[in-house]
Order: structure tokens, then C-alpha cells, then sequence
């Protein structure tokens, strides 16, 4: 019961976190969905999970993306990701393969988290600060460690959040962006992930009996925006993570 609730919680996570509330949330899930069950079971049955939160969220914002991050970061998260899937094969491999992956994804999570909140007090510390107009290396070296973080953890949305961020775009054209960026990467994942056994018609059916809980979580999100503070609801989350990834380093 506890691991059904834990993947009930992740995927109302990933719901919410895909109707802008959040920024960044879903990477909970990850944890939560990993220490319910395998890692690598987790990483099959989240996938589609956030491309069908992805599908609903694209429809609310048609036409707002900014190609020029997708020309960088695209390119560069497909060769992440084959950088990834590779390693993924590694781990496969290896006798302890599934307790290397959980370390992995702990250590992936806790670092993650841990530039995030450097980032949002060094923000918070300038003022007025002039907007990034990152190069094309730039993006391109976001996309391919973005791709292997995916691949291996799920864990993409706060580097790029952290990426176009800076760039101070208007509203709708971030979201648009990160959205269709999500979308295009997620997508990737499915073939080397059915090619690699890690999605399954098992894991398929798991997926279907959270899509309803990701859908509430959309459902949810869109409410709280208009009650909540997103900023704080995301340091709680944060913080959270922090003690779940380190509890995946324990186990």
C-alpha cells in the first residue's frame, strides 16, 4: 500500500508540476517513484506518464515557442540521450546494476537541488539583472547533459528551467519552450527504452492506472496557481527531494 501511495503522489507531482506550478517539482517523483519501486521499473513507468503530461500541457500553449533554444538544446539532448542509453546498458550489466542506478539517481537528485537553491539566492542577491543570451555552445552543452540526466533519472527540468531562466523571456514563450522541449526529449527516450526492455507491457500498464492521478495533479495545479505561491510550494519540494535523494544514498 505504502508503494502504491508513493506512485499515486509521484504522479500527481508530474501533473502539477506540467500546469506550471512549480517550477521544477516533478523531479520528486523520481525519488518517491524510486524508492516504491525499482529504478529502473521507474524509469519505465514514468515516461509516459510525463509525455502525457507534456500532450495536455502543449495544448494551452500553441505557438509560443522560442526556436532558437530548441535549434540548441534539441540537438544536444538527442546525443545526451544516446550518451545516456549507453550507460543505462552499462548498468545493466553490472551485477549490482540496480543499486549503482538508485545511488545514480540519489546523487543526481541532491545535486541537482543543491545548484538549484544556489542559483535562486544568487538571483534573489542582484538587481535588475541583465538578461542571458546564451551562445550556441552553451545550449548545446545544456541539451547533452540534460539528455543523460534524462535518460538515466528522469531529472531534466531543472537544468533547462535553470537554462532558459536567465534569458528572461516573456511567460508563455518559456513555458512553450520548456514544454516542446520536454515533449521532443521524452519522446526520444521511448526508443531506447523499449529497445532496452526498460518499458514493458507491464510498465505499460502501470503507466495507464497513473495517467488519471496525472491528470488530477494538471487539475490541481492550475488551482493552486491562483492560491497558492509557487515559490514556496517549490523550496518545500525541494527540500524534500534533498532528504529523499539522500535517503536513496542510504539505502
Amino acid at each position: 500500500m505504502t508503494s502504491t501511495l508513493l506512485c499515486w503522489i509521484a504522479s500527481i507531482l508530474v501533473g502539477v508540476s506540467k500546469a506550471g506550478f512549480g517550477a521544477g517539482i516533478a523531479i520528486l517523483a523520481v525519488p518517491l517513484m524510486t524508492i516504491a519501486i525499482s529504478p529502473t521499473r521507474m524509469l519505465g513507468v514514468l515516461l509516459p506518464l510525463l509525455i502525457t503530461g507534456d500532450i495536455f500541457s502543449l495544448l494551452h500553449y500553441p505557438r509560443t515557442q522560442n526556436f532558437r533554444n530548441l535549434s540548441m538544446l534539441i540537438p544536444g539532448c538527442i546525443l545526451g540521450i544516446g550518451i545516456g542509453s549507453l550507460l543505462l546498458k552499462k548498468f545493466g550489466l553490472l551485477t549490482d546494476g540496480e543499486r549503482t542506478l538508485r545511488v545514480f539517481i540519489g546523487v543526481i537528485c541532491v545535486v541537482i537541488v543543491l545548484i538549484q537553491l544556489y542559483v535562486q539566492l544568487k538571483v534573489r542577491r542582484k538587481v535588475n539583472p541583465v538578461a542571458y543570451k546564451p551562445r550556441i555552445w552553451h545550449g548545446v552543452t545544456v541539451g547533452i547533459i540534460a539528455g543523460v540526466t534524462s535518460t538515466l533519472a528522469h531529472t531534466a527540468g531543472p537544468i533547462i528551467l535553470l537554462f532558459l531562466l536567465p534569458q528572461k523571456l516573456e511567460k508563455r514563450v518559456f513555458v512553450g519552450t520548456a514544454l516542446l522541449y520536454f515533449f521532443v526529449g521524452n519522446s526520444a527516450k521511448l526508443i531506447p527504452y523499449i529497445a532496452g526492455n526498460i518499458i514493458t507491457r507491464k510498465t505499460i500498464l502501470e503507466s495507464i492506472r497513473l495517467i488519471p492521478w496525472v491528470i488530477g495533479g494538471t487539475l490541481l495545479g492550475a488551482w493552486l496557481n491562483k492560491r497558492i505561491s509557487g515559490k514556496i510550494f517549490s523550496y518545500v519540494i525541494y527540500g524534500i527531494t534533498l532528504l529523499a535523494g539522500i535517503g536513496l544514498l542510504m539505502k
